[in-house]
């Protein structure tokens, strides 16, 4: 969410120098995953191209096969529902870097990148944009709690397995914190308090000129 919300504070900034370049930036995305893909009308799309980095992957090794799984298949349903590429790294294995290499230089030089799926849950996991599915990714392994293909429902039973936890204590909201929950320091309080006000003009400032492009029929 604080991604997103960051990306099109940008994008406000920017369509002040090219009116079309929201409309620019969402064909690029939908033929990144393709308009007849079979989830298209369920998908989110990120506004940019999105990359998820599995890193740590010595550790995850060491989890159990089932935990290995509910990892995996909850960043799978997060990369896909928001047209993202999913990677699992590490610099102690060369076939690992390489691909991760050629994913980085499609994104920053559009080098050519096939889509591709490789979703060895206890040796390596690579998911291209657009070549993932609801069906492919399939439902939670999680038992007892009846699955829902929701962001939410999938946050929420991976918490199930994995408690949260900030300064040692479980968390109870997997979300950023909503305006009026105070941190635990004042400091970090006036920062947050000064962004979320610098952020809600953004918003206004843009929904003002997504309004004024529309009636000048420029949309």
């Amino acid at each position: 969410m604080l991604a997103r919300a960051s990306v099109q504070a940008a994008m406000a900034e920017l369509v002040k120098v090219d009116h079309n370049i929201h409309n620019q930036m969402k064909n690029k995305m939908l033929k990144k995953v393709g308009s007849d893909h079979v989830d298209i009308n369920k998908l989110d799309l990120f506004p940019v191209p999105l990359l998820i980095l599995g890193t740590k992957y010595d550790l995850f090794q060491m989890l159990d096969s089932d935990k290995q799984k509910l990892i995996c298949k909850t960043l799978r349903f997060v990369s896909h529902i928001h047209g993202g590429t999913l990677l699992f790294t590490s610099n102690t294995k060369d076939s690992m870097m390489a691909r991760t290499r050629n994913v980085i230089n499609h994104l920053v030089f559009s080098s050519p990148l096939g889509k591709s799926i490789l979703a060895r849950y206890k040796d390596d996991l690579y998911i291209a944009v657009g070549s993932d599915s609801l069906q492919q990714i399939g439902s939670l392994p999680v038992p007892g709690m009846s699955y829902e293909p929701t962001l939410a429902h999938w946050m929420k039973s991976f918490k199930v397995i994995f408690p949260q936890e900030v300064n040692g204590k479980k968390e109870k909201d997997w979300s950023w914190p909503k305006q009026g929950v105070p941190f635990a320091e004042p400091a970090v309080d006036m920062a947050r308090a000064q962004k979320d006000q610098e952020l809600e003009e953004k918003r206004k400032n843009s929904g003002k000129l997504w309004r004024e492009m529309s009636l000048d029929g420029k949309l």
